[in-house]
């Protein structure tokens, strides 16, 4: 009989200059980055990480590209944040629709069963995945959405987390 055993991640540690930048699970890591530096550094594509400002219950992105009202929630764990920051998203949590904020298609890179588009709104590049049968070509004019349950708010000057 063949006993087989599971390989279990229980940390990792991520690493800046030598330094420990962040102790967790994988699935902490990914989700709940505590710094802009972990949360560019891990994942595929990389987490969107957009300059932005933040004023009352909107954050806008980059030079007015586009902006997003905060929930009650969110600003209850902002406390009373608020002038430049880093918005981060990841790729998987946009999607294209039918309304919502509008972009332009600058890149595509077809990666099988998925395409990772490159969108530009304004001065702002970020990145978004999508299902590989949807057609898209150069300049195409899109709209999209981001889950806000799934954004990340660091604080512009030092990169840490906020809330």
């Amino acid at each position: 009989m063949i006993k087989s055993r599971r390989c279990r991640w229980d940390k990792i540690a991520v690493l800046n200059e030598g330094r420990i930048i962040q102790i967790g699970t994988p699935y902490e890591i990914y989700n709940q980055p505590n710094s802009v530096f972990v949360a560019g550094f891990v994942g595929s594509p990389a987490m969107n990480l957009l300059k932005a400002t933040l004023s009352n219950d909107r954050i806008t992105i980059g030079d007015k590209a586009f902006s997003v009202s905060l929930s009650a929630e969110h600003l209850t764990r902002l406390g009373h944040h608020s002038g430049d920051i880093t918005f981060g998203f990841r790729a998987e949590n946009v999607t294209l629709a039918n309304q919502g904020s509008e972009a332009f298609v600058h890149d595509v890179e077809n990666h099988g069963v998925e395409k990772v588009v490159t969108l530009k709104c304004g001065d702002q590049l970020f990145r978004v995945t999508t299902p590989a049968n949807i057609p898209l070509h150069i300049e195409q004019k899109v709209h999209f959405e981001i889950d806000l349950s799934k954004i990340h708010i660091f604080e512009g000057a030092t990169g840490k987390r906020i809330g």
